[in-house]
C-alpha cells in the first residue's frame, strides 16, 4: 500500500508537471508522461499484490525512462554519444536489478547508474552555452538535492525516514524541473553557492561532533553534558568565519576564478577608452572584468545604458559624480549580500570615467540639437527674405518698370498733355523708388541693425534704449553700462544686441517695472550681457518660455552660449554669456 501511494504521488508530479511544459519542451515532457503511466501501473501492480511486477515497473522508470528525460532537458541531446551511452547503462543496469533478486547486486547497479548520470550531467554542462548552460545547472542543483535528503533522512532517523524522503525528493524533481523552464531561470549562484557551502559546512560541523562522540566513547573517556555543550559552542563560534572562507573557494571551483581588482581596473579603464562614445560596450567591458551579473548606467532618474541582466540579481548603486549626477546600478553576485570593498574601490576608480563619457554623450546631443537650431534659423531668415523680396520688393520694381513703360508711351503719343501726364508717371516711378528703397533697408535691417555698425554694440542699445516705452505709455529708464568690450566678433554682437532689445521689450511689455539695466561686459573670450529691472513683484509664473525667451536662449546657444532668465528678489533678470572668439 505504501509503495503504490510513494508511485501515485510521483506519477501524479510528472503528469502535472509534462502539462505545464508541454509547449516548452515537448519531449521532456512526452518522457514525463511515460513516468507518470508506467508509475500509475506500478502502483496499481502494487494494490494488485504483484510485487514482482511493480519493482520491475519502478527500475524501468528509474533505470531507463529518468536518464533520458533528463537527457531530453531542456532540449533533447540525440546527438551526443553520452546520452546514447547513458541509455545503454540504463538499460543494462535495469536488466542486472530486475534479474537478480540480490539487494547487494541491486546497490551496486544503482551506484553504476548514479555515477554515469553524474558524469554524463558534467559533460553536457560543459559542452553548453547560455542559456541552456544554466538550465543544465538548475537541474544538477535540484537532481542533487533529490538525492541528498534521502542520505541525510537514512543519517537522521536509522533509515525510518527513507522512504518518505526519497518519495518527497523524487516528487519535487519535475516540479522544479518545470519551472526552470517556464521561468528561464539565468542565475544559479544565487542557490548553488549558499546551499554547497551550508551542506559544507554543516558536514565538517556535524563531522566533528559525530567523530569527537565516537572517540569518547572508544578511548571511555569521561566527558559530560557541559563538555558536549562547551565544544557545540565553539563550533558555532567557527560557523561563520568557515563559510565566508567556503563561500570564495566554492564560488571559484563551480563557476571561475574573479580577477584581481588592480588587474580588473586597468582592464575597464582600458575597454572604456577603447569603446569610445558606446557606452553600452564600455559597460559591458567593466562588467566582464569584474565578473559582475549585470551593470547600469544611471543619470538622474533615467537609464542611459545597460549590460548583462539584473532580473535575478540583487543590486547596489555606486555613485560616479557628474552634474547630473551618475550612479552605477550594480547587480551583486551570487550569494553576496553587499558589494566587496575591492569591487567597489575599482568602480570608483572607472565611475568617473563613465561619467565624462555620459557628460560628452550629453554635450554631442546638445551640440547636434544646437546645430539643428542654427540651421532651422538659417533655413526660417532665407524663407522670410524670400518672401519679402517676392511679395515687398519684387511688385514695387515691377510697378516701376510698367510705370515707365507707360510714361515712355505717352510721350511717343500726340497731344499737348503728354508732358504733364507723363510727368505724373514718373512722379508714380519715383514714389515706386521710394518705397523700394525703404523696403531694401528694412531687408538690411532685418539681417544686421545698421546702428551697430554705426554706432557700436553699446551706442546702439543706448540708442534703442531712448525710445523704450512701458506698456501704458510711459518712457521707460534704461541705462546701458559697458566696459571697453574691444573688437567684438559680428556673429556675437548681432546675437547680444537680439537679446538685450529682446529682454527690453519683454521689461516694457510684461513687467510692472520703471527701469532697466542693461550691462556689457567681457572676460577673456566671453561676452557677457545682463539686463536687470526693478519689478520685485515677478513671479516664475511670469517667466513661462514663450517665443521671446526661446528666441532669446536660440541665439545664445547657436554660437555656444549660454542663457538663463528668471525673476530675483530684486526684479527681473536676463544672463547671457557669449562666446567671442572668431571661428
Amino acid at each position: 500500500m505504501t509503495a503504490a501511494l510513494a508511485a501515485g504521488l510521483v506519477a501524479l508530479s510528472c503528469t502535472v508537471s509534462a502539462v505545464l511544459v508541454r509547449r516548452d519542451a515537448r519531449t521532456f515532457a512526452a518522457l514525463l508522461g511515460v513516468a507518470a503511466a508506467t508509475l500509475s501501473l506500478a502502483a496499481a501492480a502494487s494494490l494488485l499484490d504483484a510485487g514482482v511486477v511493480a519493482a520491475a515497473l519502478l527500475v524501468v522508470v528509474a533505470a531507463v525512462v529518468t536518464p533520458l528525460a533528463l537527457s531530453a532537458y531542456p532540449v533533447p541531446a540525440w546527438s551526443d554519444p553520452a546520452t546514447w551511452l547513458l541509455a545503454a547503462l540504463g538499460v543494462a543496469c535495469a536488466a542486472v536489478a530486475v534479474a537478480s533478486p540480490r539487494l547487494d547486486v541491486d546497490d551496486t547497479a544503482g551506484l553504476v547508474l548514479v555515477l554515469g548520470l553524474v558524469a554524463a550531467g558534467w559533460w553536457r554542462i560543459e559542452r553548453a552555452g547560455d542559456p541552456d548552460r544554466q538550465l543544465l545547472l538548475w537541474q544538477a542543483f535540484v537532481v542533487a538535492l533529490a538525492v541528498l535528503a534521502p542520505a541525510l533522512a537514512e543519517f537522521a532517523t536509522n533509515g525510518t525516514g527513507l522512504a518518505v524522503a526519497a518519495t518527497l525528493g523524487a516528487a519535487v524533481v519535475p516540479p522544479a524541473l518545470a519551472a526552470g523552464l517556464l521561468r528561464r531561470q539565468r542565475e544559479v549562484r544565487a542557490l548553488v553557492v549558499p546551499v554547497v557551502v551550508g551542506a559544507l559546512a554543516g558536514a565538517g560541523y556535524v563531522g566533528v561532533l559525530v567523530t569527537t562522540w565516537k572517540v569518547v566513547r572508544l578511548t571511555d573517556v569521561s566527558v559530560t553534558d557541559g563538555g558536549y555543550a562547551l565544544l557545540g559552542f565553539l563550533l558555532a563560534l567557527a560557523v561563520a568565519p568557515t563559510t565566508r572562507a567556503l563561500r570564495g573557494v566554492v564560488d571559484e571551483v563551480l563557476f571561475g576564478r574573479r580577477p584581481d581588482p588592480l588587474v580588473a581596473a586597468r582592464r575597464a579603464a582600458g575597454a572604456i577608452g577603447a569603446a569610445g562614445d558606446d557606452l553600452g560596450a564600455a559597460l559591458d567591458a567593466v562588467r566582464e572584468a569584474l565578473v559582475l551579473p549585470s551593470l547600469v548606467l544611471r543619470v538622474g532618474d533615467e537609464d542611459v545604458a545597460g549590460a548583462g541582466d539584473d532580473t535575478w540579481a540583487r543590486t547596489e548603486e555606486v555613485p560616479a559624480g557628474g552634474d547630473p549626477p551618475v550612479v552605477l546600478r550594480v547587480g551583486l553576485r551570487p550569494a553576496e549580500a553587499r558589494l566587496g570593498g575591492a569591487d567597489a574601490d575599482v568602480l570608483r576608480v572607472v565611475g568617473p570615467l563613465l561619467a565624462q563619457t555620459v557628460h560628452a554623450h550629453r554635450l554631442a546631443a546638445e551640440l547636434h540639437a544646437s546645430r539643428g537650431r542654427v540651421i532651422t534659423a538659417v533655413e526660417e531668415e532665407r524663407r522670410r527674405l524670400r518672401h519679402d523680396l517676392h511679395d515687398g520688393l519684387g511688385p514695387r520694381l515691377s510697378g516701376m518698370a510698367f510705370t515707365t513703360d507707360a510714361a515712355r508711351n505717352v510721350l511717343a503719343g500726340p497731344g499737348d498733355g503728354a508732358p504733364a501726364a507723363a510727368a505724373a508717371l514718373l512722379a508714380d516711378v519715383r514714389a515706386y523708388a521710394v518705397a523700394a528703397v525703404e523696403e531694401v533697408r528694412g531687408l538690411v535691417a532685418g539681417l544686421r541693425p545698421p546702428a551697430l555698425d554705426e554706432l557700436g554694440l553699446a551706442g546702439a542699445l543706448r540708442q534703442h534704449a531712448a525710445d523704450v516705452r512701458r506698456h501704458d505709455g510711459l518712457p521707460l529708464t534704461v541705462t546701458v553700462d559697458a566696459g571697453d568690450l574691444g573688437e567684438v566678433p559680428a556673429a556675437t554682437e548681432v546675437a547680444a544686441y537680439r537679446i538685450a532689445v529682446e529682454a527690453l521689450t519683454n521689461v516694457a511689455r510684461h513687467a510692472r517695472a520703471t527701469a532697466a539695466l542693461v550691462d556689457l561686459d567681457r572676460e577673456a573670450d566671453v561676452l557677457t550681457l545682463t539686463v536687470t529691472d526693478d519689478d520685485r513683484t515677478a513671479t516664475d509664473v511670469g517667466w513661462t518660455p514663450g517665443v521671446g525667451l526661446t528666441s532669446m536662449g536660440q541665439r545664445a546657444e547657436a554660437l555656444g552660449g549660454s542663457l538663463a532668465a528668471g525673476p530675483t528678489p530684486d526684479g527681473g533678470r536676463v544672463h547671457a554669456r557669449i562666446p567671442t572668439r572668431n571661428g
